[in-house]
């Protein structure tokens, strides 16, 4: 976990005006992955995983909600080729908590797939109860609930502005 931070604040600290983001910037890289995905090229999956991620800490505006569920099925997707089931499930569900009516396309993720047993795995549990955070942006909304066992982007805000933006993964206090 401390990795992880660390990870996050090393990358925070590298945005600059060249790799500072938008919702709209960090939703095109994330389409990317996913069309990587679904071709089955992996060397631009992983590329267009790690984009997301820098993206992600990177971004100078709230997160749009939708954007952050299709955040998290992207590192839904990166858990699925790691072969870590329970994450990809925690992932989905999160995403799904955002993004109730999301479904795949099946010219992407056709009937059958193996990713999918995660994915509808996750539409069928019942959403944990979280507590609000105050002062934080969750998943893009003001005061949110953070929901310790599924994973979450925080941002803490100045005013108007993001400060700083942080993807934290699920059953991390």
């Amino acid at each position: 976990m401390l990795t992880l931070i660390l990870v996050h604040t090393a990358l925070a600290s590298e945005c600059t005006s060249k790799t500072a983001s938008t919702n709209q910037d960090l939703s095109a890289v994330l389409a990317a992955g996913v069309q990587a995905f679904a071709d089955m090229d992996e060397e631009m999956f992983k590329m267009a995983s790690a984009d997301a991620d820098t993206f992600l800490v990177c971004l100078q505006e709230p997160v749009d909600p939708l954007v952050a569920a299709a955040y998290f099925r992207l590192k839904a997707m990166s858990a699925f080729f790691e072969d870590d089931l329970v994450v990809a499930q925690e992932l989905f569900l999160a995403s799904h908590r955002l993004d109730p009516a999301f479904s795949y396309l099946e010219d992407l993720i056709p009937p059958g797939h193996a990713l999918l047993e995660p994915f509808e795995s996750a539409l069928v549990l019942a959403l944990p109860q979280g507590s609000t955070l105050e002062g934080a942006l969750v998943d893009g909304s003001p005061n949110g609930v953070r929901v310790r066992t599924l994973p979450t982007i925080l941002q803490t805000t100045l005013g108007d502005s993001v400060n700083g933006t942080e993807f934290i993964p699920a059953q991390t206090p």
